[in-house]
């Protein structure tokens, strides 16, 4: 150890153990604590306050140090932030079972299969395994684990590798302009979900179906695009389950992914400049995939809407409402579009306003058609 608040002489500095300074320094220590028990009972005799209420070294808990700041507390929630997402607890407790008595009213196994495997998944976390978010973010609960862990076997049947997904979902008090939920890949092993409650609090448990129906098909391809990205497509015939697995395949739909992608490749070059912004080269490319993602999960929440209204009628003991009406039926190209584009891909008010412009909305008129045939293709691979 060298003595370095001294200018030294002397081509190194001198160690604290050579002896005439150590001695020095000891000589001055010793009259510094004389100084201050002379100061101290000085004091006491006038009756001042004693020395020990500044002390010259104090007690602090563990794992603090003198000159930090104290270790932050614990994350709260308002009490109307809690009541906002107790409601929705409630709701979604209510909406998971009307998916549930809408099971047999699902026209094919494919479909009854995957929203049962939806809904079970998301028994995990209600009524009460969600995590939460405050307002500003922070989490305030843990989430459950939902975890999906498969075997890899080889041709022989031994087991070569196990695949194992973890997803967690958070009910957030954040507020969000626009999206009622959103999903978050961690990587290639993981999935968060989040649910906002302020945007949620009012919402039917018929129209919660929906929102969850939603953000659990974007967690299902982001474990096909983790399971084939590790294993291979032909590894994922029959993942994630062999009933299920045609529905969220959309090797099929890779015609009308690349036009998608040309039209809002165009449409980012109005963007970027009229807003004077720049998007990442594979933007195009990232956000044609999750339109598809869109479309499935619209058709299909399409599907289990008119389940649960024929449920809903045999349980009233009335007449059923009759077939229901896909989503190629009266929809709408540019609402749709509009929606997904200001709720996905930004949030700027910049970007915002470009959308809206008559340049924009040209890009996205072209579009329709196009986007047409997505939904009548997804609306076969659906099934009726």
């Amino acid at each position: 150890m060298y003595i370095y608040d001294r200018q030294l002489k002397g081509p190194e500095p001198k160690p604290i153990t050579s002896v005439p300074e150590f001695q020095a320094e000891m000589e001055e220590y010793k009259k510094l604590q004389e100084r201050r028990e002379s100061l101290r009972k000085e004091h006491e005799k006038r009756l001042a306050p004693p020395l020990d209420l500044f002390p010259m070294y104090q007690d602090v808990p563990d794992g603090d140090f003198i000159g930090q700041p104290r270790a932050k507390a614990a994350p709260t929630i308002s009490k109307a932030g809690a009541d906002r997402i107790n409601r929705v607890s409630k709701t979604m407790t209510q909406a998971l079972r009307l998916a549930e008595e809408a099971l047999p009213f699902l026209k094919t196994s494919a479909q009854k299969e995957l929203l049962k495997q939806m809904a079970g998944g998301l028994g995990t976390f209600f009524p009460t395994g969600f995590g939460i978010f405050n307002e500003k973010g922070e989490a305030v609960k843990a989430s459950a684990r939902m975890r999906f862990e498969t075997n890899i076997r080889q041709p022989g049947g031994a087991i070569s590798r196990v695949y194992i997904y973890d997803t967690r979902l958070f009910m957030s008090d954040q507020h969000s302009p626009s999206a009622a939920g959103d999903h978050r890949a961690i990587g290639d092993r993981a999935s968060q979900i989040r649910l906002y409650a302020r945007q949620l609090a009012s919402t039917r448990p018929q129209e919660l179906v929906g929102v969850a129906i939603h953000e659990m098909t974007h967690m299902l391809r982001a474990i096909v695009r983790s399971f084939v990205g590790r294993f291979g497509s032909a590894a994922a015939s029959e993942f994630p389950w062999r009933e299920t697995a045609p529905l969220l395949d959309f090797s099929r739909l890779d015609s009308h992914r690349i036009k998608m992608e040309a039209h809002f490749a165009r449409l980012i070059a109005v963007l970027e400049k009229q807003a004077n912004v720049r998007f990442d080269a594979n933007f195009a490319a990232f956000r044609a995939g999750q339109l598809l993602e869109e479309v499935l999960a619209h058709v299909f929440t399409e599907r289990v809407s008119d389940a649960m209204a024929k449920a809903d009628a045999v349980k009233k003991a009335k007449k059923g409402p009759g077939e229901g009406i896909g989503l190629g039926v009266g929809f709408e190209p540019m609402k749709f579009l509009n929606e997904y584009i200001s709720s996905h891909w930004f949030s700027e008010t910049a970007l915002i306003s470009a959308l809206k412009s008559p340049q924009a909305q040209s890009v996205i008129r072209g579009m329709s058609d196009d986007l047409r045939a997505i939904v009548g293709a997804m609306e076969t691979q659906v099934g009726p």
